[in-house]
């Protein structure tokens, strides 16, 4: 869902040589009306195909483009276009028959058609047999007349029919993405974050490094005043000189380490690339509450992970074992470090996105009890979008528990037992679906 740079709406301002960035954040329940009504028109478009969706209707409405586009890839957390399936168009004795030839997918139906037109009609389907031909396979496949035409691009984007992940979304869930996505888009093209933290416990300062070290984002602390430390993190352009791949781990890293105390990081600032010039982000009390979770329309401060994990759970070596071999064959494709999501309850950074077939899950290692109790709660009210599993020990997970969330109770972080988990559910939730 990241927002590119394009469609971020800002103002700067100069002061001597210094030129700041102001994002135009939405700041007040003024703008829930209209959000209202988008979310409305993509519920009204549920189950229809891609090409009835109107990409102005949306842009006229807000009457700023860069607001639209932005407004519409919050809504994509919970809003997805997915390829219609066979079953619903065909019969079921259709469907097993196209199974066993194996062209149960309309890339196997264009090509068992190309081979038949290869094999007897030179590669070419003249007009005056058309009919004729395609009926004849249709015969063949066991479908109904005009079925086979329609399948032969049942895949094409124009054809994917809308559909809900999770509940639907509330304007303050979506404000508080957008808010979330202006400041994190901004901060992919971050040439250096500086943090003003207050405390300087020598754990506190190997654990705010050990963060930084785990998400491999270079970084640097030093004295600031009597009680204080300011610590630097430091941006990185790749061989063509864009900043945002490898700024995508320094965002993820703030949104960390504010996540584990917010209340001791009291100022910052971000130096960002804005094409050739440098523009200063200040990260002031209202950017570090967006930052943290708490919402710009009013919501209550959330508490603090704190910086102390279990044994085991460190974000060194979660990272470690979520990077390490899976089973062969275990059916499901990775994103690992998801972008950090808001709702109105909070904001939450995913370890891992696991898409199982058609079915996808947002995984959050929990690392001690502290920050259980601070999932805690969040979860209740991170309904749209991808479901939750929250994995850890079971002290760790039992705050979740105890508000109803979906927990994976495990001896150490285990990739192979997070995807074991999320496949059992899926083919439990398959089973539930066809009784």
């Amino acid at each position: 869902m990241a927002f590119p740079l394009k469609d971020v709406r800002f103002t700067t301002r100069r002061s001597g040589d210094r030129l700041t960035v102001y994002p135009r954040l939405l700041r007040d329940r003024a703008a829930l009306p209209k959000i209202d009504i988008a979310i409305q028109y993509f519920e009204s478009l549920l189950g229809r195909e891609r090409r009835e969706l109107d990409p102005e209707v949306l842009a006229h409405f807000f009457a700023d483009h860069k607001l639209a586009r932005c407004v519409v890839a919050c809504l994509a957390q919970s809003y997805r276009y997915r390829p219609r399936p066979l079953e619903v168009i065909v019969t079921r004795a259709a469907l097993r028959k196209l199974q066993r030839l194996g062209v149960a997918a309309p890339k196997a139906l264009r090509a068992r058609l190309y081979d038949r037109l290869n094999d007897f009609g030179h590669g070419f389907l003249p007009s005056a047999g058309r009919e004729e031909t395609l009926g004849r396979i249709e015969h063949e496949l066991g479908l109904r007349r005009g079925e086979l035409e329609r399948l032969l691009y049942l895949d094409a984007e124009e054809h994917a029919i809308l559909v809900r992940v999770g509940a639907p979304p509330s304007g303050e869930d979506v404000v508080a993405q957008y808010n979330l996505g202006m400041l994190l888009a901004l901060l992919r093209h971050a040439e250096r974050v500086e943090l003003t933290y207050v405390g300087r416990s020598a754990a506190e300062r190997a654990a705010l490094l050990a963060l930084c070290a785990a998400n491999g984002v270079e970084a640097e602390a030093a004295a600031e005043g009597r009680h204080g430390l300011r610590l630097r993190l430091h941006g990185r352009q790749d061989a063509l000189g864009v900043w945002t791949r490898h700024g995508q781990k320094l965002a993820r890293t703030v949104v960390q380490l504010l996540e584990r105390g917010r209340e001791a990081i009291i100022d910052g600032a971000a130096t960002v690339a804005l094409k050739e010039r440098r523009a200063v982000l200040r990260l002031s009390g209202e950017g570090l509450d967006i930052l943290s979770g708490a919402s710009t329309l009013g919501g209550a401060p959330l508490p603090g992970a704190g910086w102390a994990d279990d044994a085991g759970w460190s974000p060194v070596e979660v990272g470690r074992a979520l990077a390490g071999p899976r089973p062969a064959g275990d059916g499901a494709r990775l994103r690992r470090a998801p972008e950090p999501r808001a709702w109105a309850a909070g904001v939450l950074v995913p370890d891992l996105l696991v898409q199982i077939g058609a079915r996808g899950a947002l995984v959050c290692v929990v690392r001690s009890p502290e920050h259980g109790a601070r999932l805690a709660r969040i979860a209740p009210g991170a309904t749209s979008g991808e479901p939750l599993l929250f994995a850890g020990s079971e002290a760790a997970l039992a705050p979740l528990a105890a508000a109803g969330a979906s927990v994976l109770p495990l001896p150490h972080p285990d990739l192979p037992a997070i995807i074991q988990a999320l496949k059992r559910r899926a083919e439990a939730s398959a089973v539930a679906q066809v009784a």
